[in-house]
Parts: C-alpha cells; structure tokens; sequence
C-alpha cells in the first residue's frame, strides 16, 4: 500500500496487451497517448485505480484575447492568421502560438500555461484531475494555468494532490488612463482532496497570509490526510504583504498584481512550516486537524528555517516523512531525515555516523517503513533504500544492484514487497540509467523489474513508483515511439519524415498467475541496447523547450 508519493503504430488503444508467455508481470500501457507527451505514474490503490502525471499536455487552450494580433512578425509566420484570431487553429499554428504564450511566462500581461497535468484511470477511461483549478469560460475549458500533481488514491478513490493558485485576469486602469489585463494568482502551493474525481476541497493552512502553503501527499482508507502547512509567518514577509495592501506603498497598480510578483521570491521560506494530519469524513468535511512535531525543538529565529513534512499515512493513523534535524547534534548543521510521527512523538530512523540526510517515502499496515538516505560513496553522494521495522526498533539497507549504485524504495504494500528504482550502470561516472527494482523482505530477494516483463517486451522499466496489495505496480517505462507535437499529432522533419525518439510512459504491471522469469538470451544486451543513453534522469529534469514546428 502507498501513501504517498513523481496515435502511432506502437500505441495501445486497449487494455489487451500481449502476455509474453514466461514472464511474471503483464505491461500494460495507461491510454494517454493523445494527452501529453511524456506520462509518468504516481499512485495505485487496491481497485487497480491508477493516478499519473503528463508533461506537455496536448491541445492547451490558447486564450486570443492575450494575444497581440497586430504583431507583424507573429501574424506573418501564422499559415491562417485569420483562423488563430477566432480561435481555430492548424497543428503549425497551434505549435507557433504555444512558444509564443510560453515565451512569456514571466510576464504578467501573459497567458500562463501548465506544464504538468494529472490523471485517472480506473481501468475503463482516463479522466483529467483539475485540483483547485477552475473553469474558464471564455476558454471553454479549465485555465491549465499551473501544474496539478496528484499524489495518491484511497480505495474509496479518494485522490490528494497539489497545486498553485490557478492564474487569472485582472482588469485595470491606471492613473493616466491605460487599461490593462493582468495575469495573476495569489498564492504558490496548496493541497487538495479530491472526491472521485468530482468534488474537490481546498486543503487550507492554519496561516494563510499571502495563501499560505500547504500539501497533501497521502491518504489512508478512513481519510485522513499526510502533509505540511503553514502555521506562521516571518515578520518580513508580512510587512511585505503589508505593503503591497497599502495603496501608498504599492503605488498605481492593482494590489494582486503586487501579490503576483512577490509570489516570484522565495516566500515558502517566510513562513513557519510543518507537518500535518488532516481527519476529513468521506463526504470531504473536515473534522479535525492536527499539527506534527519536529526532531528538534527549533528557537524563534529559526522557526522558518526548520521544517518537517508527512508524505505517506497508514491505515492506522501513523505518517512518515521528513522533519530537520541536527546532523550529529551540531545546532549549526540542520538537515533533513527521515521521521515517523506516531501519534504525539516524533521518531528519528538514521544513524548520523554514516548517512547526512534522508527521507522516508511509504509506510505499511504492519508499521513497515521505506524511504532511503545519502552518503558518500565510491567519491560521490548516493543514495541507498532501506527498511524500517517500527516494531523491532530496525533499519536494514538491502543489497540493490551493485556498491555504488544510488537507490530509492518509493512504496512498500501490506505483503512486504517493496518497489522503486536504482543506477544499473556502473561503469559510469556521469548520469546514470535507472531501473525499476521489486524487493520482497519476507524473502531477501531483490529484482530488477525488467527481467520479470519477459523478452519480448518494448519497455524499459526505469521506475516503479507504487504497489499495491494485489501486486500490481505503477510504474514508468521508456519506450521509443514517433514523435508528436503539441497538437498530438506527428512531428515531422523537414523532409516530411517521422522522427523516433524515447519517451516516458506511464504503466501497470499486473502479475501473471503461475508466471516465471523468461530465460533471455542475452538479455542484458537487450536491455542496454533499448536504454541507450537514454536516461530517466535527463527525462524527469526536461525543460519546457520550445515545440519544433515544420516549415513549408
């Protein structure tokens, strides 16, 4: 169980998927091929109900009142400049007038589009999740202003995520006569809950200056709710607040205009932050809210500097996460680890001598903790997984794929098995491929995910971010595909021909009845051959470049 947690010939347009005929997991592709181009998985409750994340979503609505049509050089690239100004536009037109929105996305008199949107597939159809997004009508659809992260599903499919404040207009005239539209939002990040997918309920910090911030990152069975919020407010970043509401100080522009901009600083460190459990009943009420304590007992001045954060929450009240903590009893060196927060206490898991920092990522019914910690080693910092027993006081680090290699336990299910991903290069010194990793504790075993998907399989498994109770996994494939553009449809080169390229996808592993390890011929060669360089690392970490448009 996880509480927390990231058309071409080749698609699938159905949940039928050949079997490789020895193997011990299924692939089966989430159908968001026309959604966005790169999908990663987040979350899989017990129903098989599955939540993923796309980077550059198809067809984003393009808002034409922000649109400068008397723009020479704009109008002159357009191949029908009448068209686009009423809105309808051709895959060339839609690719030019996206860069030029996204060319602007620092600047207030801008539309402000998403980069990230989120899903969820209950085995039948995929459905957008908004968040706290709202509808637009001039656009005919949600803004898709801010990225929207759902981050887990009960099996009532209760759904948590977050999100910053959709970006709105803002009309205005100042002083000397001028109109303006202004593009704003007023606050950086909250979390949400979501009611299948219908009804949704802003998660609101108990500081809520400037908006706050808060996150909701796991949800258990009985709803209650994992995360972090805002409890105070530092006195600087309130006189700035102060300011921008003091028509003097703020001069002739409207005050969320001035709220907007000081939103670009780095106010999430002007505000006290820590942990929290929200109790909600299933009808979304809240009942109950509760703050988590820290590691240390921080004093006032640093109050905005320590932090502690719950990101996972199990069936029996306790949440895992992070909290600061002093690096060998040092005051002077704070830094994050991994922390249980069980009822009113507050528990540390990592031994200072050999690890500097960590992070618990899932905990399971049987009080089993996962997550993982950072050394140094072979030269360079790395990062190995661990489990935690609550009930016998024990950490263990397992053996994953080799000494040096970095990895990450993402989610642990109530039978003991354990997934999440790890380097499987190791004669490299630069960025590293990834692999996604299935670890049995009752057993001792560890696996790599992609000799048990069989040989026939097109996918590489570079991370398997969940799993639930029946052993099916979330998990993010690569898979090398034709490329698309931001209309959905295919990128061509400038001789007309399609462009192959890697991509990430999201996926469910479903085991196979009586499957066993397909005996691969080489199946190492394979494996090395499909990954490339191709690294799930550099996919993650993608810029929001500009689409290529083709010339005619």
């Amino acid at each position: 169980m996880k509480l927390n947690r990231l058309a071409t010939a080749l698609s699938i347009t159905c949940l039928c998927a050949p079997v490789a005929m020895a193997a011990k997991y299924r692939v089966v592709e989430l159908p968001l091929q026309d959604k966005a181009k790169y999908t990663f998985s987040a979350a899989i409750n017990d129903s098989g109900d599955m939540l993923a994340h796309g980077q550059l979503p198809f067809n984003p609505p393009i808002d034409t009142s922000l649109v400068n049509f008397e723009d020479e050089a704009l109008v002159n690239s357009l191949t029908d400049p009448g068209a686009a100004e009423n809105g309808i536009f051709n895959a060339d037109d839609l690719v030019l007038l996206y860069n030029y929105v996204k060319s602007g996305a620092d600047n207030a008199l801008s539309q402000q589009l998403a980069d990230y949107q989120s899903y969820v597939f209950d085995s039948q159809e995929i459905n957008v999740v908004h968040g706290i997004d709202v509808y637009d009508s001039e656009l005919e659809s949600h803004t898709q202003s801010v990225d929207i992260f759902a981050r887990d599903i009960n099996n009532s499919g209760g759904i948590v995520g977050n999100s910053p404040d959709p970006y709105q207009k803002v009309e205005y005239q100042n002083e000397s006569g001028d109109e303006f539209t202004f593009v704003v939002h007023g606050f950086n990040q909250r979390g949400f809950l979501s009611l299948n997918n219908q009804t949704t309920i802003a998660v609101i910090p108990p500081e809520d200056t400037l908006g706050g911030v808060s996150q909701a990152n796991g949800i258990n069975n009985s709803f209650e709710v994992a995360g972090m919020a805002s409890i105070g407010i530092s006195e600087t970043l309130q006189a700035a607040v102060d300011d921008c509401e003091n028509d003097e100080q703020r001069g002739d522009s409207p005050v969320e205009l001035c709220i907007n901009n000081l939103l670009k600083t780095n106010t999430d460190a002007g505000f006290v932050r820590r942990g929290m459990i929200w109790q909600y009943d299933a009808n979304g009420n809240l009942i109950d809210e509760r703050e988590l304590g820290m590691l240390v007992t921080p004093d006032t001045e640093t109050n905005t500097v320590l932090t502690s954060r719950a990101v996972a929450i199990n069936n029996n009240g306790v949440a895992v996460g992070t909290s600061h903590d002093y690096y060998q009893g040092d005051e002077s060196r704070p830094l994050v680890f991994a922390a249980i927060f069980d009822g009113n206490e507050v528990k540390g898991i990592t031994d200072h001598s050999e690890y500097y920092t960590s992070y618990a990522t899932d905990i399971n019914d049987q009080n089993v903790v996962v997550g993982y910690a950072l050394k140094i080693l072979s030269g360079g910092e790395r990062s190995k997984f661990f489990v935690h027993d609550m009930q016998g006081e024990s950490t263990i680090y397992p053996d994953d794929f080799f000494e040096s290699s970095s990895s990450i336990a993402r989610a642990i299910n109530n039978e003991g098995l354990v997934v999440g991903d790890g380097e499987v290069d190791s004669n490299l010194t630069g960025s590293r491929r990834r692999a996604g990793f299935i670890y049995d504790i009752n057993n001792d075993t560890f696996e790599n995910i992609n000799t048990l998907i069989g040989c026939d399989s097109s996918y590489d498994i570079v991370q398997a971010n969940d799993i639930n109770d029946n052993g099916e996994i979330a998990a993010t494939a690569v898979v090398y595909r034709e490329r698309m553009n931001i209309a959905g449809e295919l990128d061509l080169d400038d001789r007309g021909n399609t462009i192959e390229e890697g991509m990430t996808v999201a996926v469910k592993l479903i085991p196979i009845p009586g499957g066993d390890v397909d005996e691969c011929q080489q199946n190492d060669v394979k494996y090395e051959r499909k990954g490339g360089t191709l690294s799930l690392l550099g996919l993650l970490l993608l810029p929001v470049v500009a689409w290529r448009r083709r010339l005619r």
